[in-house]
């Protein structure tokens, strides 16, 4: 079985999403809360995911990453297509949304996790 590889895309307020995902994560005390949502890990040519804020809180920054089934340093015909707020254009977006496609027939599994960081 091939380990299973990931490619990070875009983020926005990567300050506060470093911390997050560099295993500092929000406490309760914290006014920062992060939240991660994965498609399912399968041969669709296309995905999308969109991941929310708790009730009263909004986006301060978010991204996502591809994950898959390939050789370590291998290319594979995947790619992000969006990583944005949602809504789009909103000044206090409640959610990330995140798409990606196979850019030619790829027929191993793959998936696309988003992540958001939260405000008060």
């Amino acid at each position: 079985m091939t380990p299973k590889r990931s490619v990070p895309a875009l983020v926005i307020g990567s300050a506060a999403m470093a911390l997050v995902l560099g295993g500092c994560g929000a406490s309760a005390g914290s006014k920062l809360v992060a939240r991660a949502k994965d498609s399912p890990s399968d041969a669709s040519p296309s995905k999308q995911v969109t991941v929310s804020c708790p009730k009263g809180r909004f986006a301060v920054g978010g991204g996502a990453h591809l994950h898959f089934q390939g050789e370590p340093g291998g290319a594979v015909p995947l790619a992000i297509t969006q990583s944005r707020p949602d809504p789009d254009g909103s000044a206090r977006p409640t959610g990330w949304v995140a798409a990606g496609n196979a850019t030619k027939p790829y027929t191993s599994g793959w998936g696309i996790e988003v992540h958001i960081v939260c405000g008060a």
